[in-house]
């Protein structure tokens, strides 16, 4: 939650300010001040909405979400090497947040991505940081030596604030790192796209024209706690893949954190009862509304079907919505909802599935382990600046509750490699066109249609438009 208005002339600002679609001023008894709330997403906030927030308030309250889950589950990645300044960092950390049922299952994601980043990355390489948000996971990939750091993400207003983290790192060891504004899952990573990059000693943001040129291919891709929002639809998740496939070089690797469909099958089933019965089923974790997973009857009914079976062709757009507590009630003197760390719309990743559809574009799975699996794997192959015993994951063997454990067995993780020879395939069969046809045939489509039409189509459709030249 941001600060409330710190002087009357904010206030009176405020007042005469004209809200976007979807957002009202409420006000806060305990606080005496005014708030925003959004009703379709259950945003909270003290500030008036930005033109970002307003636009896609689902992605804003999602980038609060991962700055909970990243940031304050940042523990000793963010310090010293120190042994003891991660200690005293993580003790006034535990002080702060410790109350919250969910600190020690936040712990223990963040220990688990910086161990994925440790053994999947390469030092001295080239990143590509998918949906990085406001850079929760630079760190990690500092502390590994990577030697190029690309961050991507759809908010402008988070790229600035993973800026300004990389400007005021101590100790930063990227050679070269930039910013780019671009959604992933409708343009890929061509087209029009806003890049931050250091200029004479400052940071320049400004707008690129044709496609996504960083002029190397990346030896690791991630995408943590993001990947399930491209799943909405078929051409979504194909242009995802592809653009992952594109610029990933080959025996290069894909990593992953996202929710574990197998979970969501298993604790469905365990309701009873008709499962085709339309009607919506809801997956209780913890007492009292502390975590659910909300699935409408028809995604219920497309699972379990079995006139029409899920296949590798038709299990996109599973919908489902995900809402966590920090606590059980707001603290005392915060707005309604100030609680509630997710209550988001997203959509299942079966990788039995999907796989297959992966494997079109090179994408082939090594490793998928629960979230639960991948601790009792991995606890005991620790260095210190990855040792869970020094992240306040200590939890796991005693002080964590079980609802803490529960809801830590929600998410999965999955690592793919890029093989030879396939990536070319764009969705729908619409086949390869190499790199210098495209922005030549980008060139002429934009003469022809004009370039805000064009940057708007899919890359299939500017493929097959190319085609037809």
């Amino acid at each position: 939650m941001s600060r409330p208005p710190s002087s009357k002339s904010e206030a009176a600002a405020d007042a005469h300010v004209t809200l976007p679609p979807g957002w009202t001023k409420e006000y806060s008894k305990s606080q005496k001040k005014v708030y925003y709330y959004h009703h379709k997403t259950n945003a909270r906030q003290w500030h008036v909405p930005t033109v970002t927030e307003a636009q896609n308030p689902q992605l804003a309250a999602e980038r609060a979400r991962r700055k909970t889950l990243e940031e304050s589950a940042g523990g000793n990645t963010e310090g010293s090497s120190n042994s003891n300044s991660n200690s005293n960092s993580n003790s006034k950390s535990n002080l702060g947040a410790s109350h919250t049922y969910g600190y020690h299952s936040r712990k223990l994601n963040n220990w688990l991505k910086a161990h994925l980043i440790k053994t999947k990355g390469k030092p001295r390489g080239n990143v590509l940081d998918l949906a990085c948000g406001n850079g929760g996971d630079i760190s990690k990939w500092n502390i590994l030596g990577v030697k190029n750091y690309v961050g991507v993400d759809v908010a402008r207003v988070r790229l600035e604030e993973a800026q300004r983290r990389v400007e005021g790192f101590k100790g930063l060891r990227f050679e070269r790192w930039s910013f780019f504004k671009v959604d992933l899952g409708e343009e890929g990573l061509e087209g029009r796209v806003e890049e931050c990059r250091r200029e004479g000693g400052k940071s320049v943001w400004r707008w690129t024209g044709g496609d996504f040129r960083i002029g190397f291919k990346f030896d690791v891709v991630s995408c943590q706690l993001a990947l399930h929002y491209m799943m909405q639809s078929k051409e979504k998740a194909r242009n995802c893949f592809k653009t992952i496939s594109d610029n990933l070089r080959e025996g290069g690797t894909f990593i992953i954190t996202t929710m574990d469909s197998r979970y969501v099958l298993e604790r469905l089933m365990g309701l009873g009862g008709d499962l085709m019965d339309g009607k919506e089923r809801v997956i209780e974790i913890g007492s009292e509304g502390l975590c659910s997973i909300k699935v409408p009857g028809e995604t219920v009914r497309r699972i379990f079907s079995r006139d029409e079976p899920l296949t590798s062709e038709n299990w996109y757009g599973l919908k489902y919505e995900f809402k966590l507590l920090d606590t059980l009630e707001p603290g005392a003197g915060a707005p309604p909802g100030s609680n509630v760390s997710v209550d988001l719309e997203e959509s299942l990743l079966p990788l039995e599935l999907a796989k297959s559809v992966m494997e079109e574009y090179g994408l082939v799975l090594q490793e998928r382990l629960n979230f639960s699996e991948y601790f009792q794997k991995h606890k005991d192959d620790c260095t210190d600046k990855v040792d869970w015993r020094n992240m306040n994951v200590a939890g796991v063997e005693g002080n964590m509750e079980q609802t803490e454990w529960d809801i830590s067995r929600i998410y999965c993780t999955a690592a793919f490699k890029k093989v030879r020879g396939a990536g070319g395939s764009a969705a729908g069969g619409v086949g390869h066109i190499s790199d210098k046809d495209f922005a030549l045939g980008l060139m002429r489509l934009r003469k022809i249609h004009g370039a805000e039409a064009v940057n708007n189509m899919s890359r299939e459709k500017k493929i097959a438009l190319i085609k037809k030249l």
